[in-house]
């Protein structure tokens, strides 16, 4: 077995099927997320050391 089949064993193990079908369900359900947290989310991944301001995220700055 792998780390991720045996990580998605335990996930399965401690919260059953039920939940995980409706952690999928919920997911699946959800709309996809804008362009701008797409390209947050790629610039974090990418460049994960570089320090990040709460002014640069526009629901933060107020």
């Amino acid at each position: 077995m792998t780390a991720a089949s045996d990580a998605a064993e335990e996930r399965r193990r401690l919260l059953g099927d039920d939940v995980i079908a409706h952690i999928h369900a919920v997911v699946e359900a959800a709309p996809p997320p804008p362009p701008q947290v797409i390209e947050e989310l790629r610039s974090i991944l990418t460049s994960p050391i570089k320090k990040r301001t709460k002014s640069a995220h526009p629901r933060r700055a107020a």
